[in-house]
């Protein structure tokens, strides 16, 4: 079997890598790796998902290219660097240059290693690199200065550079993710920059399956808390949220949909993918599915995993079903996503909550049960309201995203290891590259070599 050397610079968990190795894999080459990040947990959790490849946890700056093992006839160099301080997620907080400057060292080490390739990864608004001001904001008018020096540099060491932004969705995973992608091919290789052929597309066509959506990564055993019965109440701006997500894809059938609980992106529906995963996690809640029955006095509600009671030909049996809420940040409206859509960005603290409708009669000794029955749908109907005092007709359950779950829909394999504390994992998760990008990316190279 063939070996590969690749330079991993700012490996983090193990995302890209992931993706690496099983396209490597799939075309019958081993790798040898070298692995390079700052954080201990991150190192840690590489190295046991890992442990045949070199591993130094330390900051770039600080590390000798020339001493990895992986450097001699270095294949591939695989860089990310971290994005927060180039991303419109940092709202109008100000960026940090010293947080943007280990970008700079991709060009230190295509200089020394002189890869085939190089692939870059950050967020699209990498683009926009340029110089902030005294109080660390953006100067418009020199957006992308930097940038076009930063290719400028990679060009001068003889490599044919392009780049791509692209949606993690169209490469398999059940998230919207997009990431700009800067390719570098060294001329005297004699080969070209190739880009991968997407293996989804949104709705689905004649060629290509649909998105695969966030309903397909929750975790539906997991029970969640009735809100009215929490001991300290959500906050008003989390519940406007599960409101106006009711309102929004609710009406007179019941759609699931996932509200985030941060920023201002647009309500999606659980037939798409979960949007962007930040580093900080849990931005997504989820509304999850319960049989009711009507027509009667003492009505209960079922889980969507028990058979239905017995049927006639009245079909008193209808679904309330799921959607995902983000919380935190200002706006209640365009937070929430159908379970049918893929999950928006994860971030590195937990932003996704699952919010479970359950269903009550104004009228009768009806009382709601765990959501695990298999129900048919049904519609909600202007007598029911939406949490509260006694009176009220709707009952939620709320409960966070799971790391198994946000792993999930980053596109982690099932038994992927994570080392650290339940706020340590969602952030390595968080920062993560979907293995389907490295994948698909490498895939696509290691096609042509083979070919």
């Amino acid at each position: 079997m063939n070996k590969l050397n690749i330079v991993d610079m700012f490996c983090g968990g193990g995302g890209e890598s992931t993706g690496l190795i099983e396209a490597a894999h799939e075309y019958n080459f081993d790798i040898n790796m070298s692995a390079i990040n700052h954080w201990e947990r991150a190192i840690e959790t590489h190295s046991k998902n890992y442990p045949f490849a070199e591993h130094r946890c330390e900051n770039v700056q600080h590390i000798e290219p020339e001493t990895l093992k992986a450097s001699k006839n270095c294949d591939l160099l695989w860089a990310s660097p971290g994005c927060q301080h180039f991303s419109n997620a940092r709202g109008g907080k100000p960026r940090s240059e010293d947080s943007r400057s280990p970008a700079w060292e991709v060009i230190r080490f295509a200089e020394i290693l002189r890869p085939k390739r190089i692939i870059i990864e950050n967020v699209p608004e990498f683009r926009t690199w340029g110089p902030l001001d005294q109080n660390g904001k953006i100067i418009s008018t020199c957006k992308g200065k930097t940038f076009n020096a930063f290719i400028a540099a990679l060009r001068s060491y003889n490599y044919i550079v392009d780049w791509q932004v692209l949606c993690a969705a169209d490469y398999g995973a059940p998230t919207s993710r997009r990431r700009l992608f800067i390719q570098a091919v060294r001329k005297d290789c004699g080969k070209k920059i190739l880009w991968p052929e997407p293996t989804n597309t949104k709705g689905g066509d004649l060629l290509l399956p649909d998105w695969h959506s966030a309903s397909e990564i929750i975790d539906w055993s997991i029970p969640s808390q009735i809100i009215s019965q929490r001991k300290k109440p959500l906050a008003e701006a989390t519940m406007k949220r599960i409101e106006y997500g009711i309102k929004e894809f609710w009406g007179d059938a019941a759609v699931p949909f996932i509200a985030k609980l941060y920023g201002t992106s647009t309500a999606e529906s659980l037939e798409k993918p979960l949007s962007t995963i930040s580093c900080s996690g849990g931005h997504h809640m989820l509304i999850t599915p319960f049989l009711c029955r009507y027509n009667q006095g003492n009505n209960r509600v079922h889980t969507i995993n028990e058979p239905i009671p017995t049927l006639d030909c009245s079909n008193r049996y209808g679904l309330v079903e799921p959607f995902i809420c983000g919380i935190g940040q200002s706006s209640a409206k365009q937070r929430n996503r159908k379970l049918s859509e893929p999950l928006s960005t994860i971030c590195t603290k937990q932003e996704h909550c699952l919010v479970s409708p359950m269903l009550i009669q104004y009228y009768g000794n009806g009382h709601a049960v765990p959501l695990d029955e298999p129900i048919p749908t049904l519609t909600t109907k202007d007598r029911y309201a939406l949490v509260g005092t006694d009176n009220l007709g709707i009952e939620l359950g709320f409960r966070m995203l799971q790391p198994n779950e946000l792993a999930a829909a980053t596109g982690f394999p099932s038994d992927y290891e994570f080392t650290g504390s339940k706020v340590e994992i969602v952030k390595q998760i968080g920062n993560a590259v979907p293995p389907n990008f490295a994948k698909a990316m490498f895939g696509q190279i290691l096609k042509e070599m083979t070919a």
